[in-house]
């Protein structure tokens, strides 16, 4: 596979315009305020409700797939025979919801029977939610912490499937999603142990972050429905140019406030294991002890991760993305990050593989960000290399003079048309081969918007089953000559020193 950046293609270049999504949801935002007659109101919920019947069949099968994948695991981790009564029950409960959701495509159906079948599928959410609740009470063990674990899992799941396969009907999100996930709060208060007191209020807050961002999907969702049903399109678009920028700027304030919030817990987390983790207290019990601990460290600094992922898409929306910057060795930020991956790639058996010149110059950029940049472009390649594939990070200077730095694996890789999706927030083109590492998609968005930042570009050539490589660029006047990178790392030993 060649790493000449002659032969990669420019994804991210220039920046793109407007796409459709974006000037839909400014247009939905201007409509928020439009009055409609009760007929009208009829018609748009009726969509509504064939929105929400059309696509139940994916999530009732998601949903089965997970509540056996689910008795699986509890049975595993210790729980006694009850648990597959429990799966018999929920797999019992989908058909019933399959069925039902048969029975509404049968014939077309008026627009006043929406609100009835609206109602019954709210009422098959109860149930099914409901039934979760109680797996969450029969598999509740306080001295498994593995348990407990899957249980988080479980219900983070559950969160993601209520707010994107019921949010369309808030009545239904709120009827599956408070059945399946307060008991299982409710069972870590009683427990009253300040550990699963903690989780439980973390719980409390998850819940209402997802019940607001419910309500604000389904509201928008209805207003898209009625905007779609309207002919005023022009009229809607000019108020939207309006409205957009403070709509825009409401839910990037959102997103740091929450981030900001999540990150105080998260750090206690981190520090408490980590003492444990360290021996600070004494002596530690058992390996299983010790290995419980390195899981609650190592998932306390992967949340950690995302909740910093996120707060840097909110500094970027907000415009607040400030670069400390100064020369950096290249060649000793790559070796660091050699040493910070090394132990991932060698439990995933994935090898990774570092070559770059002895002396490259010196980059003018910010150190942590450069970092930061590598490290996700590297821990992306290894989520998408299955085992005993291979990654390779090379570095060098073209015929410019400019710096190319290449990550490249021999993983899944991806479709041409693909590649502008990857490199928007929030998007995932496909699953990884290792199905416990999903993310939340945003590490080629940041990656991009930080080397352009730097005044660089990102390129990517991908093909299916045949890799991936990523190449970034940064300008020739950005490098220091070789000769000056030890005076200026110097200077900036020294600027620091004082």
């Amino acid at each position: 596979m060649s790493l000449s950046a002659q032969n990669v293609p420019d994804q991210a270049g220039t920046s793109d315009p407007p796409s459709r999504r974006a000037v839909l949801a400014k247009t939905i935002e201007a409509t928020s305020s439009i009055k409609i007659d009760s007929n009208t109101a009829v018609a748009v919920r009726a969509l509504v409700a064939r929105s929400l019947f059309a696509q139940a069949p994916a999530y009732l099968a998601i949903e089965s797939a997970a509540a056996a994948l689910a008795a699986g695991v509890y049975f595993y981790l210790g729980v006694d025979s009850t648990v597959f009564a429990w799966l018999i029950l929920s797999l019992a409960a989908i058909v019933v919801r399959w069925v039902h959701v048969y029975r509404y495509f049968e014939r077309d159906r008026d627009a006043e029977e929406a609100a009835a079948w609206m109602r019954v599928f709210a009422f098959g959410a109860l149930l099914s939610g409901s039934l979760w609740g109680v797996s969450s009470l029969i598999s509740f063990s306080p001295d498994n912490p593995s348990l407990l674990v899957a249980q988080i899992l479980v219900v983070s799941g559950l969160s993601a499937l209520a707010l994107t396969g019921y949010s369309v009907h808030a009545p239904s999100f709120y009827c599956f999603a408070l059945a399946a996930l307060v008991p299982f709060g409710a069972r870590l208060m009683v427990e009253g142990t300040a550990a699963h007191t903690f989780v439980a209020i973390m719980l409390s807050i998850w819940i209402g972050v997802f019940v607001y961002l419910c309500h604000l999907l389904s509201a928008r969702y209805f207003e898209r429905t009625l905007f779609l049903a309207q002919s005023d399109y022009n009229v809607a678009t000019r108020r939207a140019v309006d409205l957009a920028d403070q709509a825009n700027q409401a839910k990037t304030r959102f997103l740091a406030n929450v981030s900001h919030e999540l990150r105080t817990p998260l750090n206690a987390i981190i520090g408490f294991s980590d003492m444990i983790r360290s021996g600070y207290l004494g002596e530690r019990g058992g390996q299983k002890y010790a290995e419980y601990i390195e899981s609650i460290h190592q998932s306390g600094l992967h949340l950690k991760q995302l909740v910093d992922d996120v707060l840097d898409v909110s500094r970027i929306e907000m415009g607040r993305l400030a670069l400390n910057e100064k020369y950096v060795d290249v060649g000793k930020l790559l070796r660091e990050c050699d040493q910070t991956m090394r132990i991932q790639f060698e439990r995933a058996n994935i090898q990774l593989s570092m070559a770059f010149a002895g002396e490259l110059p010196a980059l003018y950029a910010d150190p942590l960000r450069l970092k930061q940049i590598v490290l996700n472009l590297v821990t992306n390649a290894l989520k998408f290399t299955g085992a005993g594939g291979e990654v390779w990070v090379t570095t060098g200077t073209n015929e410019s003079g400019d710096m190319m730095i290449h990550v490249s694996d021999n993983g899944i890789g991806m479709k041409k048309e693909d590649i502008p999706k990857a490199l928007l927030p929030f998007v995932q083109i496909a699953d990884p081969p290792n199905k416990g590492d999903f993310g939340i998609g945003i590490g080629l968005y940041l990656v991009r918007v930080l080397v352009e930042a730097h005044e660089g570009t990102l390129m990517i050539h991908s093909e299916p089953a045949r890799g991936t490589v990523v190449t970034i660029k940064f300008p020739s006047k950005r490098l220091a000559a070789v000769a000056k990178l030890k005076s200026a790392l110097t200077a900036n030993s020294m600027a620091s020193a004082h």
